[in-house]
């Protein structure tokens, strides 16, 4: 199921004839969609992409264009984390950039995978190591990292329920864990929440994006609004499984008032405790 060579050369291509300001299109609609988990029969190990951005970062709407572009060609096997954090996710005192999308989650993520170093825009994929000590992938190379993945065999499902009650805005949470094959590995489980279609001004310096002015009415995507069970989740299974092995765990959390609950989604995924590495990920609209 991997994509055409064609894309990733059109993509490599775009990037080179862009290298300084990196084309993509604007974004000036909310993109309202229904993003349930995949309800077709074939179990697929889902990617997650988390792209560390920022409102004051000019070139990031480029490196969202890249995320979601990847999003629209394999839509059911790319979940993907929109993370604002760092010095140019700090609101101004006045003027456009008010509002604050940081998190204590995201900023905690920022700074253990050291995004500092490299500067927003980049990301993660899988939280797959892209080098000594090192995680972040340049939003450049994201297609061809992803390209490499989709076949990878899946280790576990995941089956998310979601009960929602829309007076006090309560969630609560259902996630059942099927192994798919043996496995010995500790595994933790994170439950965290995002919201689409935040209409905020957004930097940008990009001339190929609203002609290189700063876009007023921006669509944020999958934007980060916390977690059910904290920055590194819950202890899933500390003891070697088999397959057909099932685990359910339970979550419970409020969501904020200042948060659109119709464009609110769970984004569950499980994770190796010792290499950080996501080995599957699922993501369900709230209500």
């Amino acid at each position: 199921m991997k994509k055409s060579y064609l894309y990733i050369l059109v993509i490599i291509l775009a990037l080179a004839s862009s290298f300084i300001f990196p084309s993509c299109d604007k974004l000036s609609e909310p993109y309202l969609r229904n993003k349930d988990s995949d309800t077709t029969t074939t179990v697929r190990r889902k990617i997650l992409l988390e792209d560390f951005t920022a409102i004051k970062c000019p070139n990031c709407p480029w490196a969202s264009l890249i995320a979601h572009g990847l999003k629209t060609d394999d839509s059911n096997s790319i979940v993907i984390l929109t993370i604002h954090a760092g010095e140019l996710a700090i609101p101004s005192g006045g003027g456009d950039y008010t509002y604050d999308f940081r998190t204590p989650v995201g900023e905690e993520l920022y700074t253990y995978f050291k995004v500092a170093d490299v500067g927003n825009p980049t990301g993660l994929i899988n939280r797959i190591m892209s080098g000594p000590d090192t995680y972040t992938i340049s939003p450049g190379y994201w297609p061809a990292t992803v390209d490499t993945m989709l076949d990878d065999t899946p280790i576990i499902t995941l089956d998310l329920a979601a009960a929602y009650d829309a007076g006090n805005r309560d969630v609560d949470v259902t996630v059942g864990t099927t192994y798919l094959m043996d496995y010995g590995q500790a595994l933790n489980i994170c439950v965290f929440i995002t919201e689409d279609s935040i209409i905020k001004p957004q930097m940008n310096s990009n001339p190929e994006i609203n002609n290189g002015n700063n876009i007023h009415d921006y669509v944020h995507r999958d934007v980060l609004r916390g977690s059910l069970n904290g920055t590194w989740g819950s202890i899933l299974t500390t003891a070697a499984q088999t397959s057909g092995a099932v685990i359910t765990k339970q979550f419970s959390g409020t969501l904020s008032t200042e948060w659109n609950d119709n464009q609110c989604y769970l984004v569950v995924f499980v994770y190796r405790t010792d290499t950080k590495e996501v080995i599957q990920v699922e993501e369900k609209k709230i209500r």
